[in-house]
């Protein structure tokens, strides 16, 4: 195990740092990843309306019924803990400033982190 972590802080700063076209796509924006620009999508899901946008795109495909069984899986979930003592206003000001595109394209407000 590394004796000297990365702190969450230094995470953020050696991401926000980075030239979106050079970055890892684990962290690349979303509307370059996804070439936002150049293909319109019809359909864009959110993780917060998972089941919801997944019954959705069944009913659209015609997935078989029973497949409808697996949205509500829960496979490896964890609890919600509300905001880590490791983040702040100020990173929180950062990554928005970083992403800002994929927040509006996305329908997402700045301060959506705090929910």
């Amino acid at each position: 195990m590394d004796k000297n972590p990365v702190s969450f802080q230094e995470f953020i700063n050696f991401v926000c740092d980075q030239n979106p076209q050079c970055m890892d796509v684990h962290w690349q924006p979303q509307t370059l990843l996804l070439n936002c620009e150049c293909i319109k999508y019809d359909f864009i899901g959110h993780i917060e309306n998972f089941e919801q946008d997944v019954r959705y795109i069944f009913d659209y495909i015609n997935a078989p019924k029973y497949m409808y069984h697996l949205i509500n899986k829960k496979i490896n979930s964890s609890q919600k803990e509300g905001k880590p003592i490791a983040w702040t206003d100020e990173l929180a000001d950062k990554i928005y400033k970083k992403y800002q595109a994929d927040f509006q394209a996305f329908g997402y407000d700045k301060m959506s982190y705090i929910n």
